[in-house]
């Protein structure tokens, strides 16, 4: 079977009979397979008499069954990698944009396409991620928020939550107001922390940056800070953990807190991106409605990447 698009007239992605592909068939070496265990139904005529002529030449061929499989399959990624050259090379002939290193979908290369062309400066607006509102500067990690929540239950105290502290560029992930204390949360590994063994081990989001280093501005930091007088309290991310991990009844009464119900979820989002769709943009909720939020995953990778394939 010739190959036609994107210039691979040449190549012929051959034959194969896929309903002799059983599991009882994987070591097969023998008489040649009967014409119906091939698509013979799928063919044009052209396509048949071209198979039929093939199938003449071959049929009286011992058959293995496992190193056609491997051929046919080899010659498979060849066509698909021939394919991807020549459109890459087409795509940036045309547009001057590498689809393959720019770009993760056909619709993000078409977008970028129109960015780097047709899109004049300064045409659109960019909506900050805060959405203009001053009072949530920053995205709060889940596990911070619990931490705050867990000082709240355990202590008792009045906090308010990713704080522009005064003075400094820094935002406190809680604050007290009565105690003038700053309360900071520290993910292990974007701070460094000394539970990662290698300490100059490259940031995988940052190649220029070490954990010790990533350490090293974090204690800089907290010194900052108490020096424009504020009193500090952290919690490295492992530390809390094995407190939620000892105590299962707390970690519990955490994960039913409102504050933790009501986080994780920013309704914007359900306006944009892939398989997303808003079914009515605005609902006043009367005394016992409620809105629900659906979410769809693919399975799609997960079965790429653990299932098997025979």
């Amino acid at each position: 079977m010739k190959c036609v698009s994107f210039g691979l007239e040449e190549c012929t992605k051959g034959y194969y009979p896929y309903k002799f592909n059983k599991p009882e068939n994987r070591n097969y070496v023998g008489p040649h397979p009967d014409i119906n265990m091939y698509p013979v139904s799928s063919m044009t005529t052209p396509q048949y008499n071209d198979f039929l002529q093939w199938y003449s030449s071959v049929k009286n061929n011992i058959f293995n069954n496992k190193e056609e499989l491997i051929r046919y399959c080899r010659q498979d990624v060849k066509i698909l990698m021939k394919g991807c050259l020549n459109f890459m090379f087409s795509f940036i002939e045309t547009t001057d944009v590498n689809p393959f290193l720019e770009a993760i979908t056909i619709a993000d290369a078409v977008m970028k396409v129109y960015r780097k062309n047709y899109l004049k400066p300064n045409t659109l607006g960019i909506t900050p991620k805060n959405n203009y509102n001053s009072n949530f500067i920053h995205l709060q990690s889940k596990i911070s928020l619990k931490w705050l929540v867990y000082l709240k239950l355990k202590e008792n105290i009045n906090l308010r939550y990713e704080v522009k502290l005064k003075n400094c560029r820094y935002i406190a992930d809680g604050y007290d107001e009565t105690s003038n204390t700053v309360y900071s949360f520290e993910g292990c590994y974007y701070h460094g922390h000394t539970c990662y063994l290698n300490r100059m081990q490259v940031c995988s989001n940052d190649p220029n940056d070490t954990l010790h280093n990533r350490y090293e501005a974090t204690l800089r930091r907290l010194d900052h800070i108490r020096k424009l007088g504020y009193n500090v309290v952290s919690m490295w991310e492992c530390e809390f953990r094995k407190i939620l991990k000892d105590d299962p009844q707390l970690t519990l009464q955490i994960e039913q807190h409102k504050e933790i119900m009501d986080s994780g979820f920013n309704l914007r989002s359900a306006v944009y991106g892939g398989r997303t769709e808003v079914f009515r943009l605005y609902h006043k909720c009367k005394p016992g409605d409620r809105i629900y939020y659906y979410d769809f995953t693919s399975l799609y990778p997960w079965a790429n990447k653990y299932s098997k394939y025979f």
